[in-house]
This record gives C-alpha cells, sequence and structure tokens, in this order.
C-alpha cells in the first residue's frame, strides 16, 4: 500500500512538472507570437503613415519628411548615448536598488546629451528642408529609446514592442490623418503627428517604469564611469554607423536633386524596411539559441546549423520578395502617388542587395554577442565610408538607381567583411552554404 501511495504521489507530481512545463511553454510562445506581431504591425503602420504624408504633402513632403526621420536616427544614437543597448546589457545584472539607481542617472544624463544634439540637429533640418523647427522632436525621440531599453532590460519586451511598434506609428498615423483634415502645412502639420507620436509614447513608457525611476539632479555622471562609459561609446557608434550605411544616400540625393527625388525612393526604401523588419524579427526567434550556444550550454555545432538553416529559409523568402517587387512594386509605388513609380528599378535593387547580404547569414549578430564588438565597429565604420563615398560617385551618374545600388554594395560588404571576420577569428562562419566547420 506504501509502494502504491509513493507510486501516485510520484504520479501526480509529474503530471503537475508536464502541466506546468506546457504552460510555460505556451506562455512563452505567445510571447514570441506577440513580438513578432507587434513588428508586423510597427511595418504595416508605418507603411500607411508614409502612404499618408505622401498623399497630403507630395513627392517633396514626403521627400522632407524622410529627409527628418534620417536626422533623428542620426541624432537618437548620439542623444540617448547607446543606453537602450547598454541598459538591455547591464540591468539584468545588477540588485533592484541599483538598477533603478543607475537607470535614473542614465535618463538624467540622456536628457542633457539630447540637448547638445539639438543645435546641430536643427542646422541640419535646416540645410536639408527648412524644417529647423522640427529638431524639438529628438528629445522626446532619444528619451524614448533609453525608455524602450529600460523596458527591454527589465524583460518586459512585450510593453516595449506594444508602445513602440504599435502605440507609436497609430499615434503617428492619427495625427498625419488630423492634420490632413485641418489643411495644415508640411511643417505644423509633421509637428502635431510626429511630435504627437513621441510624447504621448514618453508619457506611456514613463507610467509604466513609474515603480523603476525615481527623480535625480541631471548629470552625466554615468559618462564618467569607466565600468560604462565604453558601452556608452560602442553601442552608440554601432547604432550611427548602421544609420549612416542604411540612409546617408538620402543626404546625397537631396544635395545634387531636390526633396521631390528623395520621396519615390525613400517609399521603396520603406517598402524594402517590410522585408527587414521581417527577417529582423523572425531572426530575434533565434538569439537564445545563439546566446546558449556562445556561452557554452549547447552545441557551438548546432547552434552553426540552426543559423544556417534559418538564413536559408529567410533567403527564400527574399526571393519570393524579388519577384513580387517585380510584379507588384510599381502599382504599389503609385499608391504614394504620381512619380513615386519611378523609383521601381531602385526598389528590386535594394532587394536583390539584401537577398545577397541574406546569403551570409548573420554574422554581426554572432561577432556582437560573442564580445567581438570592436570588430564590428570597425566593419560597420568601414560600411559607412564606402556609402558615402559610393553615393557621391554613383548619384550624381545615376540618380536614384545609382543611391540603390551604392546602398546595395553596402549592405552586401558590411555583411561579407563579418563573415571574413567570423571566419578568421572563431574558425567557423553562418552563411547559407558552407562545410561543417571541424571540430564542431
Amino acid at each position: 500500500m506504501g509502494c502504491s501511495l509513493g507510486a501516485l504521489g510520484d504520479s501526480r507530481c509529474s503530471r503537475k512538472r508536464c502541466v506546468m512545463g506546457l504552460g510555460s511553454l505556451m506562455r512563452t510562445s505567445i510571447r514570441a507570437l506577440l513580438l513578432y506581431g507587434f513588428k508586423g504591425l510597427y511595418a504595416i503602420l508605418t507603411m500607411v503613415a508614409g502612404l499618408l504624408v505622401a498623399r497630403t504633402f507630395g513627392a517633396s513632403g514626403f521627400g522632407v519628411y524622410a529627409l527628418t526621420m534620417t536626422t533623428l536616427s542620426l541624432a537618437i544614437p548620439l542623444g540617448s548615448l547607446g543606453s537602450n543597448y547598454a541598459l538591455i546589457e547591464w540591468i539584468p545584472k545588477l540588485p533592484p536598488d541599483r538598477m533603478r539607481a543607475l537607470a535614473s542617472r542614465i535618463v538624467s544624463a540622456v536628457l542633457i546629451a539630447s540637448l547638445v544634439v539639438l543645435a546641430p540637429a536643427a542646422l541640419v533640418m535646416w540645410l536639408v528642408g527648412d524644417v529647423w523647427l522640427l529638431a524639438w522632436l529628438v528629445l522626446p525621440a532619444t528619451l524614448l529609446v533609453c525608455l524602450i531599453g529600460y523596458l527591454q532590460g527589465l524583460e518586459r519586451q512585450v510593453v516595449a514592442a506594444a508602445l513602440d511598434g504599435l502605440g507609436r506609428p497609430l499615434i503617428l498615423c492619427v495625427g498625419l490623418v488630423v492634420a490632413g483634415v485641418l489643411s495644415l502645412d508640411l511643417v505644423p502639420g509633421l509637428a502635431v503627428a510626429m511630435g504627437g507620436s513621441y510624447v504621448l509614447t514618453v508619457a506611456a513608457a514613463l507610467y509604466a517604469l513609474r515603480k523603476e525611476l525615481h527623480l535625480v539632479r541631471p548629470s552625466l555622471a554615468p559618462l564618467a564611469d569607466p565600468a560604462h562609459r565604453s558601452g556608452f561609446v560602442v553601442y552608440s557608434l554601432m547604432a550611427l554607423f548602421t544609420t549612416v550605411t542604411a540612409q546617408i544616400d538620402r543626404y546625397v540625393l537631396n544635395g545634387f536633386y531636390d526633396t521631390a527625388t528623395v520621396g519615390p525612393y525613400a517609399a521603396a526604401q520603406n517598402l524594402m524596411n517590410i522585408v527587414v523588419y521581417a527577417t529582423t524579427a523572425a531572426f530575434a526567434l533565434l538569439l537564445p539559441r545563439i546566446a546558449a550556444g556562445l556561452a557554452g550550454k549547447t552545441s557551438l555545432g548546432d547552434m552553426v546549423r540552426q543559423c544556417r538553416r534559418f538564413s536559408r529559409v529567410l533567403l527564400i523568402l527574399s526571393f519570393v520578395m524579388i519577384a513580387g517587387a517585380v510584379l507588384l512594386g510599381k502599382p504599389v509605388l503609385a499608391l504614394f502617388g504620381d512619380g513615386f513609380a519611378s523609383a521601381h528599378p531602385a526598389l528590386i535593387i535594394l532587394l536583390v542587395g539584401l537577398s545577397v547580404s541574406l546569403f551570409f547569414g548573420f554574422p554581426t549578430s554572432v561577432l556582437s554577442m560573442g564580445e567581438h564588438r570592436r570588430v564590428v565597429i570597425w566593419t560597420m565604420g568601414g560600411s559607412a565610408v564606402l556609402m558615402i563615398l559610393a553615393s557621391l560617385i554613383l548619384v550624381p551618374l545615376f540618380g536614384v538607381a545609382g543611391a540603390a545600388v551604392a546602398n546595395a554594395i553596402c549592405l552586401v560588404a558590411s555583411r561579407l567583411s563579418c563573415h571574413i571576420a567570423l571566419w578568421r577569428i572563431e574558425g567557423y562562419h553562418v552563411a547559407v552554404i558552407g562545410t561543417r566547420p571541424q571540430g564542431l
């Protein structure tokens, strides 16, 4: 009887563990689905916002909007000090009291840094489209990036994705509709829509973090800490070089032509970014496995094989997207308005460049997670310089198509450089095709 009762107890415990395991798996799956869904919604809503801007303000207005977004993308890494990535890395390693103190000091430092960046951002906006009054957007934009990083560091990724992936672009779309209904001019219209989207999302993020932040005297003290200073520099440069490589060609196009030329090209980039969001969101599901493989918790050989299989799937997806762009790219671009369909060749070139780069997998992520960030910085810095030079050469010769070729070349060169660096440093790579590395 005792044995029977013991067996019955063991059976109940086993069933309980099974139920708990299934519950944990379901929660993880729902969380991954939500994160991927918010990424998809962000891509769709960004596309809708672009259509609203183009339809309301025309090709030239859309060009100004695109250049404004590029200026913000360049200012944010400098104003936010790369704090979003730093907080993701540092927060999980600290006890709650130190975590709140460090995060509060970092937020105060970001406020000061964003004020410093405000003047050069206003100058750039004045030069590219005489929209210097929109430079104030640097303040809420940099603060939002910092707060989103804090939420992610606290493992509240779903809240962060809901705010930045759904809330902000949705408010932007509503603001653009209001601007159209009120017949506002370009600068007031963008100020209402973009300003409202950033300010309201910052308010929501602050409310979500009301128990994890406290008021401190603004200072740049976190930058003086040697333990944190290098992290700020590394993450700021990585984000800055990424933006330069992806979008600096818009400035070059505006310099040699005008904002009406930038508009159709930016629309083609926005369509390509939908594919980019899909690939990066899908690849994010593989990041925990990469981290486990690099930490020795799982087989490194299994990690490499999983990366390669995943890259093959994304490469096939990119082929489908290229076929779709060839068949439907022109009518989709025409939805933006008159003259936008002229960027159809540029869209195909951009997607071909993305497809070729996917052949090499995601070596940049593996190097970054494997403590080789300085190698990544040098590689991305070289790609940024190459992008500037290629744009200055090709844009005057071929216009929008030249900008797309420069963008594609630099994207492939960046991925290829990281592929070679990973092979030379670690002895393996994550490209789509390759022999199994010895010893893995």
